[in-house]
């Protein structure tokens, strides 16, 4: 851009000096415009540069509000349910898993339930072995029904059982499963966001609908209770 305003201002001087003849006024004049329309030229070029930078602090926001925003997400893992179609007890279920995976007898509020795992790992200083993924069965008369597939964001959080619920954890999120006649139902969850200041937000899943509450809420200040007071699923793993 000063290459240009320059080449301006020589084409000025190179009209000044071949118009000797011309009266001196509108020689000035002449110059003038050329100097005007090379400021104008500079201030619109810099207004685009204004406009360009702004753009893309916008976009750079939006992306930064958008991982943001999945912060306390999980990534549902990559996984397919064993097949128990021909499978009449939680025993057959057994017989066909594979080695590492694992399976667990658990009551949740009086119900019986069956929980089998991709892989098992010792989860607390105790070595006790448990998991953060399992598929959930139970009785149905004289079938089984699957319930669904519960996950944590991490081996910090395995599979527990507190106050009859099944919990899910993450480092920004808790959730828990009451085991109804329907079948398995979330009922409470609990996050956590964070904008690119490091400021939090807290939500409430309530009614399928997310709601903000305040970091003094009992049920923020009680979100990690499950792991002081819950007790680990135990896995049996099959070798």
């Amino acid at each position: 851009m000063k290459k240009k305003v320059s080449m301006l201002l020589i084409g000025a001087m190179i009209v000044l000096a071949g118009c000797g003849s011309k009266d001196t006024a509108e020689v000035t004049d002449t110059a003038s415009e050329i100097v005007e329309e090379a400021a104008d030229q500079a201030e619109e070029a810099s207004e685009a540069v204004e406009d360009v930078a702004k753009e893309v602090a916008a976009e750079t926001e939006e992306i930064a509000d958008e991982a943001t925003a999945t912060a306390a997400e999980v990534v549902t893992p990559e996984h397919e349910p064993v097949d128990i179609s021909d499978c009449a007890t939680f025993t057959d279920i057994v017989n066909k898993l594979q080695p590492g995976q694992g399976y667990a007898n658990i009551s949740v509020d009086g119900a019986d339930l069956f929980a089998v795992t991709d892989y098992t790992y010792e989860c607390d200083m105790e070595g006790s072995i448990g998991t953060t993924e399992a598929d959930l069965y139970r009785y149905n008369g004289d079938k089984i029904e699957y319930l669904g597939y519960v996950y944590s964001g991490g081996t910090a959080y395995p599979l527990m059982i507190y106050d009859n619920k099944i919990y899910t954890a993450g480092n920004h999120y808790v959730k828990a499963y009451e085991v109804e006649d329907k079948g398995l139902e979330a009922e409470d969850e609990v996050y956590v966001n964070f904008d690119t200041d490091g400021n939090a937000t807290y939500y409430k899943s309530e009614d399928g609908k997310d709601v903000v509450i305040a970091e003094s809420d009992e049920d923020v200040v009680e979100m990690y209770d499950f792991i002081d007071k819950g007790e680990v699923i135990i896995f049996d793993t099959i070798k």
